[in-house]
């Protein structure tokens, strides 16, 4: 089932018949001690605030936090803002849930998903002619957990690639961009590279979670992604009897991606290879930012503007600056793959 009205669309005086998540519900007592709910929805256009008014108000006695609903409601105004003034509201079932697109609800890649995990599989069929590679990469991608958390995992809490297949989108981004360096470069080993691009942030999959927001798990604030890339495949390249100094090489890559030890790396990049994915990562997580400045920025704007607007992003960080992103000890996790974007 497809959603037909979205949040960034509505205007006052609009009645509203569609799927929305729940993302805030309580119930409250009005001025005049009666009950409402209070209640915050969302899609992937945005969020916005609505009430369920008595008498309706007391025909609901639960409204689970993140579930799925059909609302019909009108589009107010209060305080400036728009409001839904809700008149009926059911918490969808789990077999009505399948039909939507989850697309609709979260901010997603422009990109299929189905499309992306088979070119994938058709990427790894074709690069990796070396069979421990092959053996290796399939039986990881084809392990049941990694395809159900990889297809829709994001690939950061903030900054770039952070919606719902964004980690897929930016490992078959960089992987095509180290294919490019590589035919550029043919003393470079392809097979490695490519290998480096499609596992330095497979370690997202369980240093993040979430579907409405994302967060970062336990052991990704204690460990990181980069520490969990390595776990992680380790014991599938020792089934696929990769060689040992191939699962070195490998490793490295996914250590160094960072490039820098202030930016999270725990090793600086030390071959042709590491130094390679370092800057394929980079440009495409810039890019990434890049898009997402121009969506805000009107087409009609000279490009001056846009220069001038996006400028900021890739100033070099001062003390203070940083310092500022490290007065939160639940950020200190993250600021580092942040600053090595900025830098």
């Amino acid at each position: 089932m497809k959603k037909k009205q979205f949040i960034r669309d509505m205007s006052v005086g609009a009645t509203i018949e569609c799927y929305f998540i729940i993302t805030k519900a309580e119930k409250k007592l009005s001025k005049a001690n009666t009950p409402y709910w209070d209640i915050q929805l969302k899609d992937a256009t945005g969020v916005i605030s609505a009430k369920i008014w008595h008498p309706v108000s007391s025909t609901i006695l639960e409204i689970p936090k993140e579930s799925f609903v059909s609302i019909k409601a009108l589009v107010e105004s209060y305080n400036g803002a728009l409001q839904l003034k809700i008149e009926s509201l059911d918490v969808l079932l789990d077999s009505l849930i399948e039909e939507l697109d989850m697309g609709d609800f979260v901010p997603s890649s422009q990109y299929p998903i189905e499309h992306m995990w088979n070119e994938l599989i058709a990427l790894c069929t074709e690069v990796f002619t070396h069979k421990p590679w092959y053996t290796f990469t399939i039986d990881f991608f084809s392990t049941p957990e990694i395809m159900k958390t990889l297809r829709y995992a994001s690939a950061a809490k903030s900054m770039h690639h952070a919606y719902r297949g964004g980690l897929l989108e930016h490992m078959l981004s960089v992987a095509n961009l180290c294919r490019r360096l590589a035919a550029h470069y043919p003393e470079i080993d392809e097979q490695l590279l490519v290998a480096g691009a499609l596992f330095h942030d497979i370690g997202k999959i369980v240093e993040l979670e979430g579907f409405l927001t994302t967060e970062y798990t336990t052991e990704g604030k204690l460990l990181g992604h980069i520490t969990q890339g390595v776990e992680l495949i380790t014991p599938y390249m020792q089934k696929a009897n990769v060689e040992k100094e191939l699962q070195i090489q490998l490793k490295h890559l996914i250590l160094s991606h960072h490039g820098y030890l202030e930016f999270g790396s725990p090793k600086v990049p030390q071959t042709a290879e590491a130094y390679l994915l370092h800057h394929a990562d980079n440009i495409d997580a810039k890019m990434e930012i890049f898009r997402s400045l121009f969506s805000d920025i009107e087409p009609s704007e000279e490009a001056w503007k846009r220069v001038h607007n996006m400028g900021d992003l890739f100033h070099p960080i001062s003390t203070s600056v940083f310092e500022e992103k490290m007065k939160s000890a639940e950020e200190q996790h993250i600021n580092k793959e942040q600053l090595s974007l900025l830098k």
